[in-house]
């Protein structure tokens, strides 16, 4: 091959080329690329021959398999593999050798190393620049088959003329037989390659130097395997040539995939890991929640019983109900009977909160009240609240600065005494107000704005006595304000309040007094569903009903 095609093409193809000489040395051909100054620093100074494996050992070494290629007359190509050097600067560059016989010539290219998409350790810089300065292309066809690459000329009528030979790593993407000089559209089928050629036909009509690549695109071949591909345009004498390869990336970019192969793999094995421990944290979680729930539905039997027995509730107060709905599984509110042969007692107390801290409220509420009321033998409903503030507020140390805890109750109380002639009824409240119903009105009686047992509460507040008249087909009723907090989820229910509002709740209890007491606990159980929906309830919701002497 003539020695100026070598000269011309190389440097395009970002390679220098250098032939090894009887002595030993190497004499450069041609201009050095730019891409190779670091490497050939020395030549490009002005050195006709030069010895570059001293310099570079690991050049050395590759040498002598050279040596062996060349001598045994090899067809084909001895390639070293990618090594690295380090220039003045500090700065790595990758190299890759190549040894080739060209006609008896002992030809050595030295490249910027390049990795294979395929991720093989070994290529040939391919070329993506050709410029051809002479009449016969065919002179190219025993490079190009060494290079990877297809090689084909844009003809008059569109089609493509294949130089040499279809490169074996690119049958896939030729799988029928291309001769030499056949006529071919290797556009056909694949749409990418298509829309490329249209680019390309504009750099051939404008360009005559440099080159044009397509980037690299992907195709399945008939198996459904996935290949990528690159295509490059140049200009040869105004004659349009195309080049296919595989596609490449630089050994720089695939180290960081490596680097991030990788990270990617570290991060996989610690996500493991923390999926792990927290499965493990998640299993030690359900096993705690199990044992707190066990101890919470436990605690739940111990509330119940601090209730009364409704059985003899019933049979000494028949014409009532209770409805108590705790927020949790316990909860914070609480209601307290005592009975005499004269009349009873009834207690409702709305403690702070709800859940566990509400429970053990309603606990010490419930002690302090069998202590007033049982063993003290306290009736008087305004002295039962000032001994339970006093008690509360003593217990917890709220009537101290140093206090750690601010908790108490709202509480409404009802005493009736009954005789041969008449019936009372004495209620005295603390923030807890009591409702009375007679022939379809509703009056509300207000308890003091005091509430008990907090640190502002009053010490010796003075709760006040409401003495009424008991007459009959009245019915009285107490609730704690769970029912009428309650977040509304139909608003025209609610007549468009956000809640359902104590006036709402107290013509609920007007509609319904009529009805036996049974069925007015069911209505409000049904209303208080229909309000609330979906939405989560708000707070404990306890409804006292009960008539003396009803109509019926």
């Amino acid at each position: 091959m003539n020695q100026s095609i070598l000269a011309d093409i190389f440097p395009i193809l970002d390679m220098a080329v250098m032939e090894r000489t009887d002595d030993g040395s190497f004499q450069l051909i041609g201009p050095i690329p730019d891409s190779l100054r670091n490497f050939c620093h020395k030549i490009s100074r002005g050195e006709k021959t030069c010895r570059p494996e001293q310099r570079y050992p690991f050049l050395k070494n590759f040498l002598t398999d050279a040596e062996a290629h060349w001598e045994a007359k090899r067809t084909g190509k001895q390639t070293s593999g990618p090594w690295l050097e380090i220039d003045a600067s500090g700065e790595e560059h990758a190299y890759e050798a190549t040894a080739i016989s060209l006609e008896k010539r002992k030809i050595l290219l030295i490249e910027p190393a390049r990795v294979s998409y395929r991720e093989k350790q070994f290529l040939i810089q391919k070329g993506r620049e050709l410029r051809l300065a002479y009449h016969r292309l065919e002179r190219l066809a025993d490079i190009f088959p060494l290079l990877d690459m297809a090689v084909m000329e844009r003809m008059d009528k569109g089609a493509f003329r294949v130089v040499g030979m279809i490169p074996p790593c690119l049958k896939a993407f030729f799988p029928e037989p291309v001769a030499d000089g056949e006529l071919f559209r290797p556009e056909e089928g694949s749409p990418f390659l298509e829309n490329f050629l249209f680019e390309a036909e504009d750099y051939w009509e404008f360009e005559d130097r440099g080159r044009l690549k397509s980037g690299p695109w992907t195709e399945t071949d008939s198996q459904g395997n996935e290949f990528e591909l690159e295509a490059t345009a140049i200009s040869l004498e105004k004659r349009k040539i195309l080049l296919i390869e595989p596609a490449r990336y630089p050994y720089e970019e695939k180290q960081t995939f490596m680097q991030k192969s990788r990270e990617l793999s570290l991060a996989y094995h610690r996500l493991a890991q923390t999926e792990a421990a927290l499965q493990r944290s998640k299993e030690a979680a359900e096993e705690a929640n199990k044992k707190i729930m066990s101890s919470i539905h436990y605690a739940k039997t111990i509330q119940r019983s601090l209730l009364p027995n409704m059985d003899e509730v019933k049979k000494r107060l028949p014409h009532s109900f209770f409805l108590w709905m705790p927020r949790d599984i316990v909860g914070g509110d609480i209601f307290f009977t005592k009975f005499f042969e004269n009349g009873f007692i009834l207690v409702l107390a709305d403690c702070t909160g709800h859940g566990v801290p509400g429970a053990f409220m309603t606990m010490i509420t419930s002690s302090a009240l069998q202590q007033i009321v049982k063993d003290e033998g306290c009736r008087n409903p305004a002295e039962i609240l000032k001994r339970l503030n006093f008690n509360i507020k003593t217990l917890l140390r709220q009537d101290t600065s140093h206090a750690l805890s601010d908790d108490g109750l709202d509480a409404g109380i009802v005493d009736v005494r009954s005789s041969d002639s008449s019936v009372s009824l004495t209620f005295a409240g603390a923030r807890l107000p009591l409702i009375r119903v007679r022939n379809g009105e509703a009056s509300m009686i207000r308890g003091d704005r005091q509430s008990i047992g907090y640190k502002r509460s009053y010490l010796d507040f003075d709760f006040t006595n409401h003495a009424l008249r008991v007459e009959k087909g009245t019915a009285f009723y107490m609730a704690t304000d769970g029912f009428w907090d309650q977040l509304c989820l139909d608003k025209h229910r609610c007549s468009g309040r956000r809640t359902f509002g104590k006036r709402r709740f107290v013509e609920l209890l007007m509609e319904n007094a009529h009805l036996p007491f049974e069925a007015q606990r069911d209505t409000l159980i049904q209303e208080f569903s229909a309000l609330k929906g979906d939405n989560e309830r708000q707070d404990d919701v306890t409804v006292v009903g009960f008539s003396l002497n009803p109509s019926i």
